[in-house]
């Protein structure tokens, strides 16, 4: 089970249907935040993480059409007009950001869709949306 203090508001998911049994994408909103915090045993089974893959990130409109391969990447344009070039190496085993601080490399292999969701809220101050 996932933590309530994992998700944000606005994260994609993979909801249950209690009648129906049905799973489904679902974005997460206040009151699904506040009924997993307040009834975590009853919701246990109810809110799954939702698998990073790369057909959910073309859905982001994410792209490895100007970049080689394995790259691929987004051009963020948050409210403040400055553009970000987010780059995600894409292999068929794994999704992941590698970047330096200090001159230090470091790689972050993302699983699940709400970690890369956090990630460019706080580094970029957009919230990544689903396009069809």
């Amino acid at each position: 089970m996932i933590k309530a203090t994992d998700y944000r508001y606005g994260n994609y998911v993979i909801l249950t249907d209690f009648v129906t049994g049905d799973s489904y994408p679902y974005q997460f909103d206040f009151s699904d935040l506040h009924e997993l915090e307040s009834f975590p045993d009853e919701n246990e089974d109810r809110y799954a993480p939702m698998p990073l893959t790369p057909d959910v990130l073309t859905k982001f409109q994410f792209s490895g059409d100007r970049y080689e391969h394995p790259f691929w990447g987004l051009d963020v344009l948050p409210a403040e007009g400055i553009v970000y070039n987010f780059p995600l190496e894409v292999t068929d085993t794994e999704i992941a950001w590698n970047f330096t601080f200090c001159g230090t490399p470091y790689r972050k292999v993302f699983k699940y869709v709400h970690e890369l969701q956090n990630l460019m809220l706080d580094l970029c101050g957009v919230e990544l949306q689903i396009r069809d």
